[in-house]
């Protein structure tokens, strides 16, 4: 379970080696080409208005940390290129680096029609050539629908009633999973409109069904799973269990983003939850910021303790972990998940102040 954006190349590059460059660009879908050499060669040699937007965020974003950014260093220097292109010259690179606490070395799209045609990138079968693809489709478009059946069914339920994409990738979807994202969502509706930036959902082969299934990734608006490989086409009880537990606990971290600003959490957690000390510096002005990424503090005994290990990270899982705990409480109340299933995933311990504080925040229905 993690944060990060993109959360590194393990799960996306499962086969990524020690040798291969320090960075590299994420494909959307198998239509989308890549960048060659010699077009990030070209993009680099030249001034670039896109470049010059972007590379102010970057530094500024990296300074909450303390960092600073070497243009010329080894990771920047891969980064660089890919952030001067921009193939419609509407002035928005067409790549960006995620950071979060850190820069990935996972290189995102940033512009949301690379090709300038019309249709957003996903749905372009071909987002690198204006003259393909310049119909929006109504529905999804083939080159995004699940080959299997089953799958296929799932997907378009899924995208109909909720609107997020399920989109295959380094591996394929499992519809044991695709239907625990159903049951999860149709058992909590408000899902969707508390986690406003939510938008897809990636199959990863770097993901496992034990020890990293799932991770959010903020700017792509996605969250990413272990398909196939990591998971059989139907889940036992225990499985389904602990993955609407990881579900809930990655869809927390886009409702933090959406709905809780620094202010709210900080005040919260300092005050209520035994946080404090890690806000000792100064206030933080953003969710990105140092503090928010510090692990948890030697506790008092009149604060409660935080739900499970995982939340003693810092602040980030901490709350991801406390809106999963109050999502399971409500999926339990609503007869859709039995207690007895969930008795190791911290719920037990999730504190009223917190829980009605996440209510509040979230919203949730009865």
């Amino acid at each position: 379970m993690k944060v990060s954006l993109l959360g590194g190349m393990a799960a996306l590059f499962p086969n990524a080696k020690a040798q291969d460059a320090p960075c590299r660009p994420f494909r959307l879908h198998a239509g989308v080409r890549l960048p060659t050499s010699e077009e990030r060669r070209q993009a680099d040699a030249k001034t670039s208005p896109a470049f010059d937007n972007i590379r102010g965020e970057i530094e500024a974003t990296l300074a909450l940390h303390g960092t600073s950014v070497d243009w010329n260093g080894e990771f920047w220097k891969c980064v660089r290129p890919y952030l001067k292109l921009d193939r419609d010259g509407d002035g928005l690179s067409d790549w960006t680096v995620s950071i979060d606490a850190a820069p990935s070395p996972v290189l995102i799209p940033l512009d949301p029609d690379l090709d300038g045609d019309g249709v957003e990138n996903l749905f372009d079968v071909a987002p690198n050539d204006a003259r393909l693809g310049s119909i929006t489709p109504k529905g999804l478009p083939p080159h995004l629908v699940a080959r299997d059946a089953e799958t296929r069914a799932l997907q378009l339920r899924i995208y109909e009633r909720y609107g997020l994409v399920a989109v295959d990738n380094s591996d394929a979807h499992s519809p044991g999973v695709l239907r625990t994202v159903d049951e999860l969502l149709e058992g909590l509706p408000e899902i969707m409109r508390q986690a406003r930036g939510l938008r897809l959902l990636f199959a990863f082969a770097g993901h496992d069904a034990r020890h990293d299934q799932a991770a959010y990734h903020r700017q792509m608006r996605a969250l990413s799973l272990g398909g196939r490989k990591s998971y059989p086409d139907r889940l036992d009880a225990a499985a389904r269990a602990e993955l609407l537990h990881t579900l809930a606990h990655e869809i927390g971290h886009a409702v933090l983003f959406d709905l809780v600003g620094p202010a709210e959490l900080q005040n919260f957690a300092s005050h209520q939850a035994g946080w404090r000390d890690v806000f000792a510096e100064r206030p933080e002005t953003s969710l990105l910021g140092p503090a928010f990424f510090r692990p948890f503090p030697r506790r008092s005994v009149s604060t409660p303790a935080p739900l499970s290990p995982y939340a003693k990270r810092n602040l980030h899982e901490w709350f991801a972990e406390a809106y999963a705990a109050t999502a399971l409480k409500r999926l339990i109340a609503r007869g859709r998940l039995d207690a007895s299933q969930v008795r190791q995933r911290g719920i037990e311990r999730l504190d009223e102040n917190t829980e009605n504080w996440v209510k509040r925040l979230a919203d949730f229905d009865g």
